[in-house]
């Protein structure tokens, strides 16, 4: 652990150059300082680096936006630049959301998971609606439609038989077996009606 911490210093140490002269030493203690605070949960210093790093790209974002317009007869360098400018403002973004989860952690809801030894059921939800305990408890409820066992439906007065006509396609009694009619593509949309026999 300590490795880690010393590598993330120098490389702190590296890359702040345009901050002045700094000690390894210093920068070793203020990682490890910093270390600790995150290990007691302590994250004042991490939102503050956040906010700073949001100011920062938005100072980008805006920078390069303004450049950008400024090379608006080269389309290309335009362009380039309101690529690097949105980046910009995206990483914002997420850093403003990176800052919103580190002072509001989102809530994990875990269901209960139930292991048996045995052929013991365990349901968790919504309960199933209760049902009779014997089939002999329950009232079967007789048809409606029918008043009397022997009443039938009336199937209307029997007609008779038309013959079919042989110009329908199978299946399809609005179309014609030509193809002309609705559902075939590149003809007409209308549909054929059937001859009476």
């Amino acid at each position: 652990m300590v490795d880690g911490m010393a590598m993330n210093a120098m490389v702190g140490l590296v890359f702040s150059t345009k901050s002045g002269t700094l000690d390894l030493t210093e920068c070793f203690a203020e990682v490890l300082s910093r270390v600790r605070e995150a290990a007691n949960r302590d994250t004042k210093s991490q939102e503050a680096i956040l906010v700073g790093q949001i100011i920062s790209m938005n100072a980008v974002y805006t920078d390069l936006a303004i450049i950008a317009r400024q090379n608006l007869s080269n389309l290309a360098v335009f362009e380039r630049l309101m690529r690097l400018a949105f980046k910009a403002q995206s990483n914002c973004r997420a850093t403003g959301e990176a800052l919103g989860a580190l002072q509001n952690p989102p809530s994990v809801f875990a269901r209960q998971a139930n292991f048996a030894n045995g052929p013991q059921q365990i349901n968790n939800g919504v309960p199933a609606p209760a049902l009779p305990a014997r089939a002999g408890d329950q009232e079967i409820e007789r048809n409606k439609l029918l008043e009397t066992p022997s009443q039938r439906m009336d199937p209307g007065a029997v007609s008779a038989a038309v013959s079919g006509d042989s110009n329908l396609a199978p299946g399809c009694p609005w179309e014609h077996s030509t193809g002309a009619g609705m559902g075939h593509a590149g003809t007409s949309s209308t549909a054929a009606t059937p001859r009476a026999a």
